[in-house]
């Protein structure tokens, strides 16, 4: 039986027909996050399956990077529905594109969704084992929910990846220490925050600025 293309899917589960505009506003604006799951899986079997023009995915890689930076800009100004809308555009186009699927990871944290976060995030990581944004989402959502066990050694290891960028390494020992201070660990909870400010110098350094929240850190 042949599957539908991801944009065939999502549009069914909006009442859309097939072939629908990507741009057009959603009906029921809040269902796409919860769908994102669903649209990044059903866009890898309709890759393997073969029934589907692959060729226009993995062919087409600046696409969604396009799309991210959009959905970026629009995250900036809380344009959550547009920034949602590229998102879905972006997983399309590439359904393991990692920086869209923790753009969307972020979004369902956003929107309280701590399940469809974590599953997104385990997507991102699936396709890039070592990405440290998505183990700082991963480790946010297990200190949210008071898994302190599961997030440290996840912070452990951004702070100590030369991959990851000051900013990221920063983010992930200021939590460390918060989650040291919970803990009643006071002179791990000191050492984390002043490595975290020695990072942020260094960002401080190198870029001119610091991030605050989520990080940005540009790609090499």
């Amino acid at each position: 039986m042949s599957l539908a293309s991801p944009a065939q899917s999502f549009g069914r589960a909006f009442g859309r027909p097939p072939g629908w505009p990507s741009g057009r506003p959603a009906r029921r604006p809040g269902l796409w996050l919860a769908l994102l799951p669903f649209l990044a899986a059903a866009g890898c079997a309709w890759m393997r399956s073969g029934d589907g023009p692959a060729d226009s995915v993995s062919h087409s890689p600046g696409d969604a990077a396009m799309l991210v930076a959009r959905a970026d800009a629009h995250i900036a100004r809380h344009n959550w529905h547009e920034a949602g809308l590229s998102i879905e555009a972006a997983l399309e186009r590439d359904p393991a594109h990692v920086p869209a699927l923790v753009s969307a990871a972020r979004l369902a944290e956003r929107s309280g969704d701590d399940a469809a976060a974590l599953a997104l995030y385990h997507r991102a990581l699936n396709a890039d084992p070592g990405n440290s944004a998505a183990r700082l989402g991963v480790a946010a959502v297990h200190v949210r929910r008071n898994r302190l066990s599961r997030a440290v050694p996840l912070l452990r290891a951004v702070a100590q990846d030369p991959r990851a960028c000051p900013a990221e390494r920063a983010e992930a020992l200021r939590t460390l220490g918060q989650v040291m201070v919970r803990q009643e660990r006071w002179s791990e909870a000191a050492l984390a925050f002043e490595s975290a400010v020695a990072c942020e110098e260094r960002q401080m350094m190198q870029t001119g600025h610091t991030t605050s929240g989520h990080t940005a850190c540009e790609s090499p």
